[in-house]
C-alpha cells in the first residue's frame, strides 16, 4: 500500500520484491487505511512516465487517456 505522494521509483522497488502483484493500492494521505485508488502495476513499468509521485502519474495517465 502506498500514499499518493510515493514516488514511482519506490513503487517499482517494492514491485520487484513481489513479481506476482498486478495491482497497487493507494491509501489517501492523512487517512489511515482509506483506499483512494487501485492502479494496475504495469503503469509503473511504463518508461514514458517519468519518476514522479503516484498522484502526478494518475493525473498524467488520465490526461493522456482523454486526448
Amino acid at each position: 500500500m502506498f500514499k499518493p505522494s510515493t514516488m514511482k521509483s519506490i513503487v517499482i522497488n517494492e514491485l520487484e520484491k513481489h513479481p506476482g502483484y498486478w495491482w497497487v493500492p493507494v491509501i489517501a494521505e492523512g487517512e489511515k487505511g482509506i483506499l483512494e485508488d487501485v492502479i494496475h502495476a504495469r503503469v509503473f513499468w511504463d518508461e514514458k512516465i517519468k519518476d514522479q509521485s503516484i498522484s502526478d502519474m494518475i493525473r498524467e495517465v488520465d490526461t493522456n487517456a482523454n486526448s
